[in-house]
């Protein structure tokens, strides 16, 4: 009998303020609460680890308020929490900075259970009478998946499925997300890469999709709650991993989610075109504050400056 094993999400970008285009949210604490709580109940329905693939707050150092909220609704997963960062919850977008963040705070709670680059974590998963292990491999952001030196799928007892948890920008034919969209970053080209994951959830690409890569069923779970206008026709999700390493896509609820009148966001406007490419970067840095160093982080990204330059740079700015 196939059975769950964990949920999979990304993406959640936690914020104390919410974004323009949902700023008519009369709390936003509890439209960004909807969601995270759905998927909270899938896994606790199923008795199974709730895993996040990167960028659970929109910002590294958030404010203590929105490291609360999040702690009081991550803390009710009963099988435990695991992720791995995103760029948006690195201190300078460096996994060295990790100890500085907000995320380390949940780590340091015992709320969510980093996956370490290189230190798999193992969960065994029993429902009725049925036992399973599943081992989950950590790629934070700056680390590309590798592949799995294992036995060609051979079997165990109890049978393990083997999980890769990514934060790394991939995409498809259908959803590049922007022209010019790296070929490196192309789903299908990550076949040698995925050698020996029977499943493999990625985040950081806000557009969602499933794939099957070789032997891997994968899932790039795309953006977890509607934060622009573009995105209105976008359906939230996350997904179920299955005993038998496929992934089933379950779709968010989102009726009572309040964006803001469209005619209001573009009244007065005369260039409709410097206009969504000025908001796109400026969402680009967060929805919090702007300031230099964010302007200096999401041009390094965009420009993907060698880590070397980026820790000059940042000495430089003391």
């Amino acid at each position: 009998m196939v059975q769950v094993l964990a949920v999979l999400c990304s993406d959640i970008h936690r914020s104390h303020t919410p974004p323009v285009f949902r700023a008519t949210e009369p709390d936003w604490y509890a439209a960004m609460n909807r969601p995270l709580i759905q998927v909270v109940d899938a896994a606790n329905k199923h008795g199974v680890p709730l895993v996040i693939a990167g960028d659970i707050f929109d910002r590294w150092g958030s404010p203590a308020a929105t490291i609360n909220s999040t702690m009081e609704i991550l803390k009710s997963v009963t099988a435990g929490c695991f992720a791995v960062p995103g760029q948006h919850d690195l201190a300078n977008h460096l996994y060295s900075d990790i100890r500085l963040t907000a995320y380390w705070t949940l780590v340091e709670s015992g709320v969510v259970m980093n996956l370490e680059p290189g230190y798999p974590r193992h969960v065994y998963i029993e429902d009725d009478g049925q036992g399973y292990e599943l081992a989950m491999y950590g790629f934070p952001w700056g680390f590309p998946v590798e592949p799995l030196n294992r036995p060609e799928r051979v079997k165990t007892d109890p049978p393990i499925v083997y999980l890769a948890v990514v934060h790394q920008y991939v995409w498809i034919d259908q959803n590049p997300s922007y022209p010019g969209a790296p070929d490196e970053g192309k789903v299908g080209g990550l076949k040698k890469r995925l050698k020996g994951f029977d499943a493999a959830v990625f985040g950081d690409n806000h557009i969602g999709f499933s794939a099957t890569v070789g032997d891997t069923s994968v899932i790039n779970c795309g953006t977890f709650l509607i934060r622009k206008s573009d995105e209105i026709g976008y359906r939230p999700r996350y997904g179920l991993l299955m005993s038998d390493g496929s992934i089933v896509v379950k779709y968010l609820r989102v009726s009572e989610d309040l964006y803001a009148d469209q005619e209001i966001i573009t009244e007065n406007e005369v260039n409709p075109r410097v206009r969504k490419a000025l908001a796109e970067e400026m969402n680009a840095l967060g929805s919090e504050s702007l300031n230099f160093r964010d302007a200096l982080d999401w041009f390094m990204d965009k420009a993907k400056t060698d880590r070397s330059v980026r820790s000059i740079v940042y000495a430089c700015l003391g």
